[in-house]
């Protein structure tokens, strides 16, 4: 020492490195390589801190932590997650398949399943920011999803070939089945010259059904009820009856071939009249009771066919008839009645009537229960 002495002296503080990296998930689940936010040196009790907000696409994410000696951190940027819903329509859709939560931007895999009758038709899309399906025209597909809970929705329609859409310009000319809108009952339909588009069966529709001009050959506006059926009692000539399915007739225990029995009021839809031919009648719309010009034409088409050789061309049903409570004439004897449009007089109204050996137009009583036929219109 050669004189006094005044030193100062730094006691600086380590530093340490402060290295934060972070990775995007994919919408698939799986993750980018990582990138570096952070590398830098800083020194002991300082922070080493990296965060990023949330959007729509990827959830928030951060780190902070003080500096007590290196520091290397890995953050995870997440995706959102949203929840799928996937309905359908229930009158035509028996299920679905494909609701969840997923990530935004994931590809979830949807179904839909038509109920027995019915058809898919497509897919929409009825809540949410867009999302894009992969065939929107397929049951089974892809959809998908955007940064926003969504809602897809299933439609469809019946498959049924109805009878209320057959034409005589569209009616097959082979026997096919056709379904009644009203009851989803079956009838077989043929194009038949010369008559045109006919039914091969008889009409069932049953005593209680509600009939409108919307699926029935009715005027606009109007609504008849069929009677609820009974086969007890002969009623008068002006009473709508239908007689049940105690009566109904099945040839041969087919189910295709039987008869339910109605009252011309009851065949007429009410709108039967004295004063000529029915303004409407219980058949499906588009279709109608044939006139008795029509009923002579066809029976004299080929030489005045009998009732066994109209049954080969037209299906007559052996059912006989419904009079005084009790089924007449029905099976071995090969007798049937089908109404016609007009009305004949004095209580009675047109029919085809005929047997093994007979058949022709004639006046019959219009309480009885026979049975009815339509062609298209």
């Amino acid at each position: 020492m050669t004189g006094n002495v005044g030193a100062s002296i730094d006691i600086n503080r380590n530093a340490y490195n402060c290295y934060i990296q972070s990775r995007h998930q994919y919408a698939n689940g799986t993750y980018t390589d990582y990138t570096a936010r952070v590398n830098d040196w800083r020194l002991y009790g300082a922070t080493c801190s990296w965060g990023i907000g949330a959007d729509a696409t990827y959830q928030a994410a951060s780190y902070s932590a003080t500096i007590t000696g290196n520091i290397g951190a890995s953050l995870d940027i997440n995706r959102q997650v949203y929840y799928l819903t996937v309905t359908g329509d229930s009158s035509y859709i028996a299920g679905t398949t494909g609701s969840g939560y997923y990530r935004a931007g994931d590809t979830a895999a949807i179904s839909a399943t038509a109920s027995s009758g019915n058809e898919f038709t497509g897919w929409s899309q009825t809540a949410g920011t867009a999302g894009a399906f992969g065939n929107a025209g397929a049951a089974s597909t892809t959809f998908t999803l955007p940064s926003d809970n969504a809602t897809v929705y299933a439609s469809g329609k019946s498959s049924r070939y109805y009878i209320q859409n057959v034409t005589n310009d569209n009616c097959p000319t082979t026997l096919t089945v056709a379904y009644d809108q009203r009851d989803d009952q079956e009838y077989r339909i043929i194009k038949d010259y010369p008559l045109g588009c006919l039914m091969w069966d008889n009409l069932n529709i049953a005593g209680g059904t509600v009939l409108n001009s919307a699926t029935s050959n009715l005027p606009s506006g109007y609504t008849f009820t069929l009677p609820a059926s009974s086969i007890n009692g002969f009623v008068d000539d002006n009473t709508a009856y239908v007689y049940n399915a105690l009566s109904k007739y099945c040839y041969y225990n087919d189910s295709m071939d039987c008869s339910s029995y109605y009252s011309f009021k009851a065949a007429a839809a009410g709108l039967d009249s004295a004063a000529g031919d029915v303004a409407g009648d219980i058949c499906p719309r588009g279709w109608r009771l044939l006139t008795a010009d029509e009923m002579l034409n066809y029976v004299s088409w080929n030489g005045n066919m009998n009732g066994n050789e109209l049954n080969e061309s037209f299906n007559l049903t052996n059912s006989g008839y419904i009079y005084d409570s009790t089924l007449q004439y029905a099976g071995s004897l090969g007798s049937g009645v089908i109404w016609t449009s007009n009305y004949w007089g004095s209580g009675n109204a047109s029919v085809l009537a005929f047997n093994e050996g007979y058949s022709d137009v004639v006046g019959f009583n219009t309480g009885a229960g026979v049975q009815v036929r339509c062609k298209a219109k």
